[in-house]
C-alpha cells in the first residue's frame, strides 16, 4: 500500500477522534506518543505488513486517548481496551504477547504474527 494511505487513515481517526494532534510518518526504530500531541509511525511498519501498519497507527492513537482519560502513556488494562476499540473498527483483534501483540486476527483470522 502507499504511504498516502496510510497517512489517510491515521488522519481519519484523528478527525473521528476529535484528538488535536501532529501525526508524522518519519525513518525512525520506535514509533512515539508524546503528550504535546505528535505522533510518530516509523517507516519500516508500512512495508512490514498491511494490518500490522493499521494496528500501528491504532496503537500510537491510543496512548493519545489514554493520556486524554488517564494522564499517563503506559500499556495498561485501560490502554489496552481503547487500543482494542480502536482495532474493532478494522475487524482487527490482538493476541498480546504483553504489551504488544503477538498475533492479529481479523475476523478470527490470522493476519499478523509476529517473527521470532
Amino acid at each position: 500500500m502507499f504511504l498516502s494511505y496510510y497517512k489517510l487513515v491515521a488522519e481519519s481517526l484523528k478527525k473521528e477522534l476529535q484528538l488535536n494532534v501532529k501525526i508524522e510518518f518519519k525513518k525512525v526504530d520506535r514509533g512515539y506518543s508524546l503528550a504535546k500531541g505528535k505522533i510518530v509511525i516509523p517507516l519500516w511498519c508500512v512495508h512490514r505488513n498491511h494490518y500490522y501498519a493499521i494496528y500501528y497507527i491504532c496503537h500510537e492513537l491510543a496512548h493519545q486517548i489514554a493520556y486524554k482519560k488517564y494522564h499517563h502513556f503506559r500499556h495498561d488494562i485501560n490502554f489496552k481496551k481503547e487500543e482494542q476499540v480502536l482495532l474493532s473498527k478494522f475487524n482487527l483483534t490482538p493476541i498480546y504477547s504483553r504489551c504488544y501483540p503477538k498475533e492479529l486476527r481479523k475476523d478470527g483470522i490470522l493476519v499478523y504474527k509476529e517473527e521470532v
